[in-house]
């Protein structure tokens, strides 16, 4: 069979990968993680999408397999929808191929992990099932999620990280993920807070002293905002459109499944408290998105 993005991992030598709907235990993923390797080749499944990553450098299917995306589950797949190649290339050098274009290239193992588990979250994003991605912090908060739209360097992390600290819990600070009954389900990858240089350092709930999320919560605000140093928090109240267009502006593969996408962000927003203004430090506005709810 023919992998849709990449021909090359269509053999049928390589498709035994895994053990079927395991890597629920520890011991499950270690077997999974070595027949991986032996193969060259892992495959998981996660909200539907189903992606493939295949190499022949040792020992980096085990490593990258403990940096998958939130709720995968590595299982055989014959067809991915996605496919992903990593190859040396001099030194230590690795290149990163998505499908057949050259997506990075990287020094060293540790470089390489990184930049493909960032690819990683977004390819789900793109090749999800029944569920809508949006680029959003998360919340949960007295059984309801505050969802805070915005791209990379809005301030959404670091909204998210006060809010875990005032005592919220944490479902993501990248994406909300919506299901066909409106629905947000937790996406649990590290909270990626930026250094004084601006790179992003992985930082888990835990360690701010807060809860990570196990259930979906139903939507009760929508806070539209971004970060502008000494800003005074003056928000304004959205209407139920301008919620909506707030969420689909932020909405991954929109323009490729426009129809699914305003049927799920149409249920989302019903009955929301939806809120739209620039803020200043995000400790200052803790106060007034808990008690909104």
């Amino acid at each position: 069979m023919e992998c849709r993005e990449c021909r090359s991992l269509s053999a049928p030598d390589r498709l035994m990968v895994a053990e079927s709907n395991s890597c629920r235990d520890n011991a499950a993923e270690i077997v999974n993680a070595h027949r991986c390797e032996e193969r060259g080749l892992l495959t998981f499944i996660c909200f539907g999408a189903r992606i493939g990553i295949q190499t022949k450098v040792p020992g980096l299917l085990a490593r990258i397999s403990e940096h998958l995306p939130p709720g995968a589950t590595v299982e055989r797949l014959a067809q991915p929808d996605l496919c992903y190649e990593i190859r040396e290339v001099g030194g230590e050098r690795l290149q990163l191929l998505k499908g057949q274009e050259i997506a990075a290239t990287c020094v060293g193992a540790d470089a390489m992990v990184t930049a493909l588990a960032s690819m990683l979250h977004f390819g789900v994003a793109q090749h999800a099932r029944e569920v809508l991605f949006v680029h959003a912090g998360v919340v949960g908060w007295q059984g309801h999620a505050i969802v805070i739209p915005g791209r990379t360097m809005s301030g959404k992390t670091s909204l998210v990280a006060a809010l875990v600290n005032a005592g919220a819990d944490y479902l993501s600070d990248e994406y909300a993920v919506l299901d066909v009954d409106g629905l947000v389900h937790p996406y649990q990858k590290p909270l990626s807070i930026r250094d004084s240089t601006g790179i992003g350092k992985p930082v888990r709930a835990e360690d701010l002293g807060g809860r990570i999320a196990v259930n979906a919560f139903s939507l009760g605000t929508i806070v539209h905002t971004k970060y502008e140093r000494e800003q005074a928090w003056q928000p304004h109240v959205l209407s139920a459109g301008q919620a909506m267009m707030a969420l689909l502006e932020n909405t991954v593969m929109v323009r490729e499944s426009p129809k699914r996408a305003m049927e799920i962000l149409g249920r989302s927003v019903r009955d929301v408290l939806a809120f739209a203004g620039p803020r200043g430090e995000a400790e200052q506005i803790v106060h007034h998105l808990l008690h909104a709810l």
